[in-house]
Formats: structure tokens, sequence, C-alpha cells
């Protein structure tokens, strides 16, 4: 008979093996635990980032040319001149048309998240409807202009009676007013800088920060038409019949970009757009830094210019005119 041959284990060599083997384990947990709480700081960071993104929710160039169509996510809200001046919306192919708030006027429109901002009038009061018209709320009753919303506050001048030219702030619901300052012509914003004439100081151009701190004087000018674009403010000097300057947000080099008089003012992205007052009140397109300067509409008494990226929206004022629309070289007039 075969005996099994019995082979001596070695328990040593095994209890190496096995602590190994569990140093291993632990080992790769740690690597997943890692690799997933990295995963999930870096998701955290970028939540934060893109909640703590500014937006704002039209230009200051369209607000200040009365705010009639602001474009977001593909979506065209304007004010429909057609149908009492009532606030609409449509897709930039001019399909799905829809209206979103009756019975008052909606001018100055800003596009914040789910809901558009606007004034009734011309001056007029807050309200806010959201982007499927089914709310319409009154937020601040009380007659004010140059609104501008962003994904934090809403910001406006008084425009009535005694108290024209304060500048409040409030937050999106029209609560916690905050007196910024007391008598201003008209702002812009630009992330955390709000840009304004100061009527106490000649309207001269000052900015100061969302709280109202840290208050600058930029310039000795009667500023007006006022816009931002990076490290640049732009504005008409009413000193020098209104001809078009840039200055540094810091008040330093000053720059004349146009011997014209400008009006209406609107800047758009790599383009300032303005009513030429000096040809008659034709629009005009020039680069930021005042080259290519030249007619793109051959209409007189132009006012009320508005930008989007595919198209101008402008008014003129007279029985034969209306508003009309146009390429963003001035190509393809149309009634709007």
């Amino acid at each position: 008979m075969l005996r099994k041959r019995h082979v001596p284990i070695n328990t040593k060599k095994g209890r190496s093996t096995i602590v190994r083997h569990k140093k291993s384990v632990l080992i790769v947990v740690f690597l997943l635990i890692w690799l997933a709480s990295i995963t999930s700081c870096t998701k955290l960071s970028s939540e934060i980032a893109v909640k703590n993104e500014f937006e704002q929710g039209n230009t200051n160039g369209n607000i200040h040319n009365d705010g009639f169509v602001t474009l977001k996510n593909k979506w065209l809200y304007y004010t429909n001149f057609n149908d009492n001046d009532n606030v609409y919306r449509k897709n930039q192919d001019g399909k799905d048309i829809k209206e979103l708030a009756d019975g008052h006027m909606g001018y100055e429109i800003n596009a914040i998240g789910n809901w558009l901002y606007y004034i009734s009038g011309s001056p007029g009061e807050v309200y806010k409807v959201d982007i499927d018209g089914k709310k319409d709320i009154l937020l601040i009753d009380k007659k004010v202009g140059n609104l501008i919303v962003t994904n934090e506050n809403i910001f406006y001048r008084q425009s009535f009676d005694n108290d024209w030219g304060k500048l409040y702030k409030t937050d999106l619901n029209g609560k916690n007013e905050i007196l910024l300052a007391n008598n201003i012509i008209e702002f812009a914003v630009s992330r955390e800088w709000i840009y304004y004439s100061n009527r106490e100081d000649g309207s001269s151009l000052y900015k100061m920060n969302f709280n109202g701190g840290n208050i600058t004087k930029l310039n000795n000018e009667y500023s007006s038409s006022i816009n931002v674009d990076g490290e640049f403010v732009y504005y008409t000097n009413y000193d020098d019949n209104q001809k078009l300057y840039k200055i540094k947000t810091d008040g330093t080099n000053k720059t004349m970009l146009s011997h014209d008089t400008c009006w209406n003012v609107n800047l758009y992205k790599n383009y300032i757009y303005y009513r030429n007052q000096s040809q008659k009140g034709r629009i005009y397109r020039m680069r930021l830094d005042g080259s290519e300067n030249k007619m793109i509409i051959d209409k007189e008494n132009c006012v009320s210019i508005n930008v989007t990226d595919n198209f101008i929206l402008f008014l003129i004022p007279t029985s034969t005119g209306g508003y009309f629309k146009a390429n963003l070289d001035g190509r393809n007039i149309q009634k709007w």
C-alpha cells in the first residue's frame, strides 16, 4: 500500500503571505476612497464655481435703450409692439411664439434663471414672470428705470418725483432694499462693480462695489451711455459734444474713439453700435478700439438700438417708421 506523503506546512511563510494580501487590500481600498474624495471635491468645486459665476439678465447697452429684447438658451424674450407692448417669447427662427405677461407694457427685460424681470411702463413698477408665463408677480411698487438684474440682485434707479436718481439694490424677490447712491443719472454693472454718473459731482464717472463701498472717481466729465467691457468703461462725454470715449476701470488711459456726436450707444461683444447724431440719426458701428467705424443703417432718426447675437432691433419714431430689425452688419432690414 502506497502511503500519502506528508508535506510539512511552513506556517511562518503562510502567515506572511496573508499579511501581505491584507495590506494590498487595504492599500487598494485606501486608493479607492482617496480617488472618490478627489472626484467629490472636484465636483463640489465645480458646482461652487458655477453657482458663483456672475450672470446678468441683459446687457447694459440694451437696458439703456429700453431693453426690448434679450436672448437666453436660444429663446428670445421681447416686447411685442403689435400687442400692447406685452412680454413675449419665441425661438430665434420666429416660431413657438407665446405671450408671457399681459395687461401691462414690459420694458428693460432681464432673463435670470427661470424668470424674466421687467418694468411695466417707462419708468414703471418691477415685475417678474416665469419663462412659461404662469406667474406674473409685482416685486417693487414704485416707478423705476435702468433695471439691471444679476443672479443675486436687482439694481435700479428711482425715477419718480423727489426721489429721482436714487440707486437701490434688492434681492431677487424685491426685498431687503439697500440705498447705494443718492443722486445718479444712470449706471452699468460688471461683475462686482457698478459704474455710474454722479449727479452730485457734475455727472462725473464713478465706480463702487455692489455693497456701495470702495467709491472711486474715474473722470471729471459729464458721462452718459455707460457700457463696460473687460478693463474699459465706454461713455459719451457731454462736455465734449457727446463724443465717445473709453477709460480703464482704474481711471487711466482715457481715449477718444469717435469725433461723432454719439447717442443710443450699445456695446455688444466686439462692436459698439450707436446713433450718429452728426449724420441725422443713422446707425454706425465700430470696433472697441474705434477702428472700422462706418454707417450700417442708412435710415434717419434711429433710436432705441438693441442688439442680440443675430440681429439689431431699432425704432424710427415717425408716422412712416416703426420697429425694424437687421443683420449685425446692417443688411436685410425688415419690419420687426
